[in-house]
């Protein structure tokens, strides 16, 4: 007898809808990639809390892929990217970085809105023992990757669309985002496009 092992997801990454292909199965190795803001829930224990809106949904939907989708495709192309833009990660000049990009090493303080991408596996449900649909996700006992808010970006931009705004820490502007503004006040109102460093270098 056939045993269905399809989850019923499509990966993010190279799911097509109309052919079906790209189906996520379970015991696959795949990739949930959220936004969330990391931190240390002990000294020496990292986590993360998803980014909520005001009713405390989470603000930025979730993603599943499969694992060689996000190291091989998503990953590596911007890796590449970077390294043919010569890009020099960001590092916080206060000294307050907490954790590593994955993809471009700059550093990311506790708190900062980022995306986290953590490999498991979908697996039946206890609480569905015949199996009838539904799925819980479990993480493997592995190193969480963490990604900047500017490579998240660039990534949602320029690699693969994943949401349909860019994400964002507070209220800056897409460069104060790359600039990582917010760590010394660059700008942090409305009238930011008047006065915005990053924004005049810009439209110099």
């Amino acid at each position: 007898m056939d045993i269905d092992l399809s989850t019923g997801l499509l990966c993010a990454c190279c799911g097509n809808n109309e052919t079906g292909e790209g189906q996520l199965e379970i015991y696959d190795p795949v990739c949930r990639l959220v936004v969330a803001q990391p931190t240390y829930i002990t000294a020496n224990e990292p986590g993360f809390f998803i980014v909520e809106d005001d009713k405390g949904s989470p603000l930025y939907q979730t993603f599943f892929m499969h694992g060689h989708c996000w190291q091989d495709s998503i990953a590596l192309e911007l890796e590449n990217m970077l390294e043919e833009a010569e890009y020099e990660p960001h590092f916080d000049r206060a000294g307050l970085g907490s954790f590593e990009c994955d993809i471009c090493t700059s550093d990311i303080r506790a708190w900062e809105v980022s995306g986290v991408v953590a490999l498991g596996e979908f697996r039946r449900s206890s609480r569905t023992p015949m199996g009838h649909g539904e799925f819980d996700f479990h993480v493997f006992n592995e190193k969480l990757a963490i990604v900047c808010l500017s490579c998240l970006n660039i990534i949602n931009e320029d690699v693969l669309q994943f949401w349909d705004t860019p994400v964002k820490n507070g209220d800056e502007c897409e460069w104060g985002a790359m600039e990582r503004c917010w760590r010394h006040h660059a700008c942090s109102d409305p009238g930011r496009s008047e006065r915005c460093r990053l924004y005049q270098l810009r439209a110099s």
